[in-house]
């Protein structure tokens, strides 16, 4: 089943997330013009541009997948 929003609240909702985070997930995906966000009134909706998005990375034979020892967290800070 496919879920159009209405609104940023409905997706929140939705991804069962925080709004800010939507908000700040939102912004990024209109940057890079995967989704385009339509004032109506007071909303917001979000408008999906694309039906499916496939990612094809090459995975390079030099490259050998960290353990989880050599994982590192990083934090950023806006």
């Amino acid at each position: 089943m496919e879920k159009k929003p209405n609104n940023l609240t409905e997706l929140s909702r939705l991804l069962n997330k925080d709004y800010a985070n939507v908000w700040k997930d939102v912004q990024a995906l209109q940057g890079l013009e995967i989704i385009k966000l339509k004032k109506e009134g007071k909303e917001i909706r979000p408008i999906a541009l694309y039906e499916r998005i496939v990612f094809d990375l090459p995975v390079l034979p030099s490259h050998k997948p960290l353990e989880n020892s050599q994982l590192l967290t990083k934090r950023a800070i806006f």
